[in-house]
C-alpha cells in the first residue's frame, strides 16, 4: 500500500486563466406532447428478479449509484458510507470502505468510481481519493482538495464535477496524476454553490471510448474522450417545458424553484440518463405530467419516445424512473413490500400462472420478511 500527494488545487485553481470559454454543442429539439407506451417484448428478450441478500449486520438502507463488471454488481451505500458488492445472482460477498479519520479510512462517500481492478472511493470530508480492490482490501491514497460533488476515474486522470463552487470557477475539471487541471464550463452566479447528487453521473462507455455527464440544473450532456477531452455538448430542448436559466435565477431556494416547475409543468430536471451496448436512454417527466423515455444511438439521433413500458411478459407493472444499466440490461429497484404490493395487483391469472414475477413470489417467501429488502428487476435487452 501506498499513499500519494497532490498539489494544493485551490493554488493551481487560481492560476488558471478564467477567459470566457465557448464550446461546440449541438441542439436537439423534443416534444415531451408525443404520447404513446411499447410493449417490453419489442424491447428485451428477459425478465429476471434479483434479491440483494445483505444479512443482519449489512443494510442496504440508503442505495444510490450501480456499477456493473461481468461478474459483479457495486451498490453506493449512503448511510453506512460504503460500497457493497454483490454478485450477479445478489450474494452479498463484501464491503469496501471503513469508517474513520485515518490512512484508508472515509467518513463520506461523495462517489465511487471502478476503473480496471480498482474501486475508487471520494471523501471530501477528509479530502481524498481512496483506491481499493475488488475485495476490500485498500491500495492507495490521493489528497484531494476538493468540495463534494461526483467524480469518474480514468487512465492518469479524472474529471471532476465541483458542485458548482466558486472558488474553482468551473463547473467540471479534469485534473491528471501530475497535478495539471484544465476545467471546463464557467459558473453563471445563479449557480454558484448549488449542490448536486443524482444516481447516475459520469459513465464511461468503452465501445465509444467516450466519457459523458449531465450537468445538474440543465438540459445539457457532455461528452469527453477516452483521455477526457471535451468532444461535444449536446442541449436537449423541450420547447415549453424547459426551465429557463432566467427562472432558475428568480428564486433563492430550492423549494421555490420546485413549485414553480409544479405550478408550470417544467421540466424541473432529466431524472435519469444511461448507455447501452448501442442506445442512450434518457427519463424525463415534466412536473405533473407523464414521464418520457427517449433513445437515442449513439450519434445522438433520437430513434424511439414512448411514455410507459407494458410489461406483456409476466404482467409485473414496474413502471417507475429507472435507476441503472450495464451494456445489456436496464434495472428497476423495488423495496420488497413494494414489489408484494404491486403483485397482490396482478389479476388471479397473472399471479399463478408460470411466469417470472409468480416464480420469484413462491421461490422465495422470506424475502418478504423484512418491508426494506432491496430486489432489483433486471430487463434484458435485444
Amino acid at each position: 500500500m501506498k499513499t500519494i500527494s497532490l498539489l494544493s488545487l485551490l493554488l493551481v485553481f487560481s492560476c488558471i486563466d478564467k477567459k470566457e470559454q465557448i464550446f461546440d454543442n449541438e441542439k436537439i429539439s423534443v416534444d415531451l406532447d408525443i404520447t404513446g407506451n411499447i410493449n417490453l417484448s419489442e424491447l428485451a428478450t428477459d425478465i429476471e428478479y434479483i434479491w440483494f441478500k445483505t444479512g443482519e449486520q449489512q443494510i442496504l438502507a440508503r442505495p444510490n449509484k450501480m456499477f456493473f463488471t461481468d461478474n459483479l454488481i457495486f451498490i453506493e451505500e449512503n448511510f453506512s458510507e460504503k460500497v457493497f458488492v454483490f454478485d450477479l445472482s445478489g450474494n452479498f460477498l463484501n464491503t469496501i470502505g471503513e469508517e474513520g479519520e485515518g490512512p484508508f479510512q472515509n467518513m463520506t462517500l461523495d462517489d465511487f468510481s471502478v476503473h480496471n481492478d480498482t474501486v475508487w472511493i471520494k471523501d471530501s470530508k477528509l479530502k481524498k481519493l481512496i483506491g481499493f480492490d475488488f475485495e476490500g482490501k485498500p491500495l492507495q491514497e490521493k489528497n484531494l482538495t476538493l468540495t463534494r460533488g461526483p467524480f469518474i476515474r480514468g487512465d492518469n486522470f479524472s474529471l471532476f464535477s465541483t458542485n458548482n463552487n466558486s472558488d474553482i470557477g468551473y463547473r467540471i475539471i479534469r485534473l491528471d496524476d501530475s497535478g495539471q487541471i484544465q476545467g471546463f464550463f464557467d459558473i453563471a452566479p445563479w449557480l454558484e454553490h448549488k449542490l448536486f447528487k443524482g444516481i447516475n453521473r459520469f459513465i464511461f462507455d468503452k465501445r465509444l471510448n467516450t466519457f459523458y455527464f449531465l450537468l445538474p440544473y440543465s438540459n445539457e450532456l457532455v461528452l469527453f474522450d477516452g483521455n477526457g477531452n471535451f468532444k461535444n455538448l449536446i442541449k436537449l430542448d423541450f420547447g415549453k417545458y424547459n426551465f429557463k436559466p432566467d427562472d432558475w435565477a428568480r428564486f433563492d431556494n430550492i423549494q421555490d424553484q420546485i413549485n414553480y416547475a409544479i405550478e408550470n409543468n417544467l421540466v424541473f430536471s432529466i431524472n435519469n440518463y444511461f448507455i447501452t451496448k448501442d442506445r442512450i436512454w434518457i427519463y424525463v417527466q415534466p412536473e405533473n405530467k407523464e414521464g418520457n423515455y427517449l433513445i437515442f444511438d449513439h450519434q445522438l439521433n433520437l430513434v424511439d419516445q414512448f411514455n410507459s413500458i407494458n410489461n406483456d411478459l409476466d404482467g409485473f407493472n414496474f413502471n417507475s424512473i429507472p435507476w441503472s444499466a450495464s451494456e445489456d440490461a436496464i434495472y428497476y429497484r423495488f423495496r420488497s413490500q413494494q414489489l408484494m404490493e404491486q403483485f397482490e395487483n396482478l389479476n388471479e391469472a397473472a399471479k399463478y400462472q408460470e411466469s417470472k414475477i409468480s416464480g420469484f413470489v413462491r421461490k422465495n417467501p422470506e424475502v418478504f420478511d423484512d418491508p426494506d429488502n432491496l430486489i432489483l428487476i433486471k430487463i434484458s435487452l435485444k
